[in-house]
């Protein structure tokens, strides 16, 4: 019985593990989007907040630029 109700509540589970992900991931991106405008404002150019990030100059220009 008791494995039968682990099967029964493992996707459940499963739902709510990439719920939380999904979440956590939200909540880093938009403290990555506040990072990089502070970085901004602080006179950092974009190919240093890009090799920052690890990303190439011209992706945070177009990932960020129209946001500033």
């Amino acid at each position: 019985m008791r494995q039968e109700w682990r099967r029964h509540i493992a996707g459940w589970q499963a739902l709510e593990d990439v719920e939380a992900a999904a979440a956590r991931e939200a909540a880093a991106a938009r403290a990555l989007d506040e990072a990089v405008r502070v970085a901004l404002a602080a006179g950092a150019s974009w190919a240093d907040i890009g090799r920052t990030a690890g990303m190439t100059g011209r992706s945070v220009t177009e990932r960020w630029s129209a946001r500033d």
